[in-house]
This record gives structure tokens, C-alpha cells and sequence, in this order.
């Protein structure tokens, strides 16, 4: 059997080229689809990376997206010192001022009393009643100083005489009752009308 003659050389190179075609549209279908699931998944990967991205991209393109507004912290409010209540000064305490002593008065010293009368050496001296004094009561009792151991006389007149001795110190004394008015007594010693001393007292009730 013969072979037929090789005529088929310009079917093959058709054929080649289509094959080439089919190659190359195949091979770029590849590369979209790697390329295509290379971006989903770097898609995939940058939204689980980041939870505000994933919210966008679920939302709606017609709904506004939902941010979160970072709550405003109270700013803590300044809290007022106490102003110090100043420490009163204590007020110096006053010394006190030392009392004078009063410095003794000197006691006057007692005058000297007056030395008693001497009686005389003869004769009559009256002491009591003062002369010229006046009694509101019906007596009064008159006494002297005479000679010590002398006799006085109480002279009454257009009456008998009353008489006395006088004391060693020279003293003696009468008891006479006074009229209403004036009453002029007399005394002497003994019987000597050269001695005689008269007093007027006066009585007034």
C-alpha cells in the first residue's frame, strides 16, 4: 500500500497556533484566577485584622457608617485647700505690780501726865468741881489736898460744921447737897479762917 503524499503541512501550523492560543488564554484564566484569590484572601486578611474595617465593609453602601465616639472622662474637679486659721499671738500676761508696804506710822508717844499735886505745906487747895461749874443733879462731891493728917472743916453757916482727916497722901473729900441754883460752899483748916477756900457750883436739873 502507498503512503499519501505528507500534505497536511499547512493544517498542522493552524492547528499549532490555535493550540497556542488555547495555551495562553488558559494560562491568563490561571493568572486571574491566582490573582483574583491572592485578593480575596489579602481582602479576608486585612478585615479579620482590623473589627472597624469588617464593619464597613458589612455595612450597606447606603447606611452611614457607625463610628465609636471616645466617651469625654470628667475632668476631676480641683478640690479647694482650707485656708489655715492663723494662731492667735498669746497676749503677755501682766506682771503684777507689787503693793507697797505701808511703812508704820510711829505711835505718838504718851504726852506725860501732869505730876500729881503736891498738898501744900499748910493750907487748903480745892481740885473738884471746877469753880463756876454746873451740875444737873442735886450733889456733888468736892475734894482737895491738904497738910497729910490735917483736920479740914466744911463750913455751914448758922450750922454746925462738918470736919475730916486728911489722907497720908494729903487728899480728902465732902459730900455736899446742892440747892436749886447757885451754892457757895467753904472749906478751911480747922478753925483758921486764914485758910479758908470758897467754891460756887451751880445746879440746873
Amino acid at each position: 500500500m502507498q503512503r499519501p503524499a505528507r500534505l497536511q503541512g499547512p493544517r498542522r501550523g493552524s492547528s499549532d497556533a490555535l493550540a497556542l492560543a488555547g495555551i495562553l488564554v488558559l494560562g491568563l484564566m490561571v493568572l486571574l484566577w491566582i490573582a483574583g484569590g491572592f485578593g480575596i484572601g489579602t481582602s479576608e486578611a486585612v478585615v479579620a485584622a482590623s473589627p472597624t474595617m469588617t464593619n464597613v465593609a458589612a455595612a450597606p453602601p447606603s447606611e452611614p457608617v457607625a463610628t465609636r465616639t471616645p466617651e469625654a472622662k470628667p475632668q476631676p474637679t480641683a478640690t479647694s485647700r482650707p485656708t489655715p486659721t492663723p494662731t492667735p499671738s498669746p497676749s503677755p500676761t501682766p506682771s503684777p505690780t507689787p503693793t507697797p508696804t505701808p511703812s508704820p506710822s510711829p505711835s505718838p508717844s504718851p504726852s506725860p501726865s501732869p505730876p500729881p499735886p503736891t498738898p501744900p505745906a499748910y493750907g487748903v487747895l480745892i481740885l473738884e468741881p471746877a469753880p463756876g461749874a454746873v451740875v444737873n443733879v442735886p450733889g456733888v462731891r468736892v475734894s482737895g489736898l491738904a497738910p497729910p493728917g490735917a483736920t479740914l472743916t466744911f463750913v455751914h453757916p448758922l450750922w454746925f460744921d462738918d470736919h475730916t482727916l486728911a489722907a497720908p497722901d494729903g487728899t480728902w473729900s465732902f459730900s455736899v447737897a446742892l440747892s436749886l441754883g447757885d451754892n457757895v460752899t467753904t472749906f478751911r483748916l480747922a478753925d483758921d479762917v486764914s485758910t479758908a477756900q470758897t467754891i460756887t457750883v451751880r445746879y440746873e436739873p
